[in-house]
């Protein structure tokens, strides 16, 4: 990758990395297209902290797609 900064911000327990990724955009609607898809085969999600809301499963980190 070229042009790639980052930072680090510590909110909660959970660490937040932040990354400038070129072409972004083809990035972001692929991980949205994958969002939709875990949500259509999960329409309930995970009921943890989210009212009114949906939450995908805690592993998608470990998934290929993403």
């Amino acid at each position: 990758m070229s042009n790639v900064s980052s930072a680090r911000n510590d909110w909660f327990s959970t660490p937040i990395w932040h990354f400038l990724i070129d072409n972004h955009q083809v990035l972001n609607q692929t991980l949205l297209e994958e969002i939709y898809q875990e949500q259509q085969r999960n329409p309930a999600g995970e009921q943890l902290s989210n009212s009114l809301g949906w939450h995908s499963a805690v592993n998608l980190h470990k998934r290929e797609s993403f």
